[in-house]
């Protein structure tokens, strides 16, 4: 994801993986992945619908390699109004890997930097939670539910592989940046192949 502003609008970037180029219909990569159904996430692992290959390697963002993306760019007003939206195909760059919790934490002390992350980037990051915080008024005030359930992290024992301790992951605002961005991509798709019918 990425935010970017220009004169009186802020531009939002979500870009996903195109698995869809690697991955085409009725093949048997295809085919296994539709035996599979899903990806399956256990406390420690993930066993994936597609082969390590592609799940972690090509089809995974890594920093300052090339990646094939689908790509939805929605612009709004500075109020985060959404004025119109685009889906396309690219090629992206990732510049920088960050966690939820460096998130997090460089939105806590904006003015204490600890990432050697350019400035560009951190004015993205301040975008983005100015956006973020703008999209999850509206859909409060629409009465969209907000299914804020504690999550239960696994901690396991690092000689035997066996869990040790289990606790509740805090839900951080970097979380939920992450999760009405991704819902904004998915509305602007919905229209996008409501209006062509599809």
């Amino acid at each position: 994801v990425c935010v970017s502003q220009e004169n009186e609008q802020l531009i939002l970037w979500v870009a996903i993986a195109d698995v869809a180029h690697y991955v085409t219909k009725d093949q048997l990569l295809d085919r296994e992945a539709m035996f599979r159904g899903n990806s399956i996430y256990l406390a420690h692992r993930v066993i994936p619908m597609l082969p390590h290959e592609l799940s972690s390697g090509i089809c995974s963002l890594k920093p300052n390699e090339l990646r094939l993306s689908l790509v939805c760019k929605i612009t709004y007003n500075l109020h985060g109004i959404l004025q119109k939206y685009e889906l396309f195909e690219a090629v992206i760059k990732s510049r920088f890997r960050f966690t939820y919790t460096l998130v997090e934490y460089l939105f806590a002390n904006p003015t204490e930097r600890k990432t050697n992350c350019t400035s560009e980037i951190e004015t993205s990051l301040l975008l983005m939670q100015k956006l973020a915080e703008l999209l999850m008024k509206q859909k409060n005030e629409r009465g969209a539910l907000n299914f804020d359930i504690p999550e239960g992290h696994v901690d396991f024992d690092q000689t035997t592989q066996l869990p040790k301790n289990i606790h509740s992951r805090e839900r951080l605002f970097s979380h939920e940046l992450i999760e009405v961005f991704m819902l904004q991509a998915n509305e602007c798709v919905a229209l996008f192949l409501h209006d062509n019918k599809t």
